[in-house]
């Protein structure tokens, strides 16, 4: 079902983005209006910026995707009864009913460009000043868009586009769309007040719509029949953050921030010829190593964590800017006698079968897990922030990329432990974004063990698992 592209119709949001919504009205009540969770996206941009030309690029591609014009209301056709019936057995039992919220996305939406100049020597003070205000700012829903935008003035020819938005909005591969179509759109305005980029032709709400036709169908059923019958061993085997070897007094002290390192030259190559060898990919050579730093700090041999999939397999979405990741828990099992060639690829293995069902919304598989579990939970995420393939621009003198933010000390990102692994053209990044709960020091420590273990599986693949020992 494909709504007129011209017509303002509620629709459903996705079963991700309302299992997040309501997991943030339980902690904040004033959730009902406004969204305190960001995401932000920076593009270091070298040469001469002409900010009027950048502000109306960024808004021809809001204009483009309706995604970047949504809106969210709670359902009307839900009672105020209802829904805080809903509300307290989602949060004791995890049972998750789709409903209480919609969105809309409005034939026309803005974004005003805040061009901040930086004086000279001061340019890390004024960025941690605006990020921090940004991220303290929560979302109105009522005032889509539900992305801001500045444009920090560094120097005449070094400038920096930060981008904040609503953590459900889009996911890490839109942000490669963003930048594609800024590089291309900014080229074009540089020479004409008329785009001729071809109009997406899908959109994020003809994903959602199918999602929830799917679901309606009964297309769904036989795999989450057959999840929940392995339900009680996968949470059996998962591992919480109360698994892990900081204590509870200095988890209790944490106020949870974010924590990074870069892989060197010499050890990417290793991964790389690695990843090669077993015809697999760097991002499971490097999910292989946290799953190993888990049994090094555990010594279970059945460990299950949340995997994040970007769910972009249909082509025809392949250029659509929405919130499509989904998580699914995902078990591997391993022996001591296993070598780290071997576990590679096994995990390699779960990956392939979890790909198979990545597009069944994680929220039916697992909606009786209780939150005060999930909400403890690791999880992984692997992001590919490597320039477009395909990016052109008409204005040649300007170079636009993605940028490093090493000033989010206090960024808050979902409960629990993520681990991000970041591929650039210039190397590998590890980073963890952590809640209230998980020391710097031991954050610090975890992202050095998981790098020590890709040292070690990619410089002895034969080693055993029972020689691998935590190093930090």
């Amino acid at each position: 079902m494909n709504l007129p592209r011209t017509a303002t119709v509620a629709f459903p949001l996705s079963w991700v983005q309302e299992k997040r919504l309501l997991i943030e009205e339980l902690e904040r009540p004033s959730a009902l209006e406004s969204s305190a969770q960001c995401g932000l996206v920076a593009f270091q941009i070298t040469g001469g910026v002409v900010s009027t030309t950048l502000e109306v690029a960024l808004n021809e591609i809001v204009r483009r995707h309706e995604a970047l014009r949504s809106t969210v209301f709670p359902s009307p056709s839900i009672s105020l009864l209802e829904r805080k019936s809903r509300l307290m057995a989602f949060a004791s039992t995890g049972a998750f009913a789709p409903g209480l919220y919609q969105q809309m996305a409005l034939p026309a939406a803005k974004i005003p460009l805040n061009v901040i100049p930086v004086e000279e020597n001061a340019a890390e003070e004024t960025i941690a000043r605006v990020l921090n205000a940004e991220l303290s700012t929560p979302f109105k829903y009522s005032a889509a868009p539900l992305l801001r935008g500045h444009l920090l003035r560094l120097s005449p020819t070094q400038h920096l586009l930060i981008l904040v938005f609503w953590q459900m909005l889009m996911d890490s591969w839109s942000l490669r769309i963003i930048e594609r179509e800024l590089i291309m759109l900014y080229g074009i305005f540089s020479h004409s007040c008329f785009s001729t980029m071809p109009a997406p032709q899908f959109h994020f709400r003809d994903f959602v719509i199918s999602q929830h036709a799917q679901a309606r169908s009964g297309r769904f059923d036989p795999i989450i029949s057959l999840r929940r019958q392995q339900k009680p061993s996968l949470e059996e085997s998962q591992i919480w953050r109360g698994n892990m070897p900081w204590t509870e007094k200095a988890s209790r002290e944490s106020a949870g921030g974010l924590e990074g390192i870069s892989l060197s030259e010499v050890l990417v190559e290793r991964v790389l010829a690695l990843a090669a060898e077993l015809s697999t990919t760097v991002q499971v050579v490097v999910l292989t190593a946290l799953y190993l730093v888990l049994y090094i700090y555990t010594r279970k041999l059945s460990i299950a964590i949340w995997v994040n999939f970007p769910n972009r397999d249909l082509s025809r979405f392949t250029h659509t800017i929405g919130f499509f990741v989904s998580s699914h828990l995902m078990a591997v099992e391993m022996s001591p006698r296993l070598t780290a060639k071997e576990v590679v690829n096994v995990v390699h293995a779960a990956v392939a079968q979890v790909r198979q069902y990545q597009h069944v919304p994680s929220a039916f598989l697992w909606q009786n897990v209780p939150l005060k579990l999930s909400d403890l939970s690791i999880r992984f995420n692997a992001i590919d922030e490597s320039p477009p393939d395909d990016q052109t621009s008409a204005a040649p003198s300007l170079s636009i990329s993605r940028a490093n933010l090493p000033y989010l000390s206090g960024y808050r990102s979902d409960p629990g432990l993520q681990v991000v692994m970041i591929v650039k053209r210039s190397g590998i990044a590890l980073k963890v974004y952590h809640s209230a709960g998980l020391p710097i020091a031991e954050s610090q420590h975890f992202l050095a063990d998981i790098v020590s273990v890709v040292d070690a599986m990619t410089g002895e693949p034969g080693i055993e698992l029972s020689h691998l020992t935590r190093t930090s």
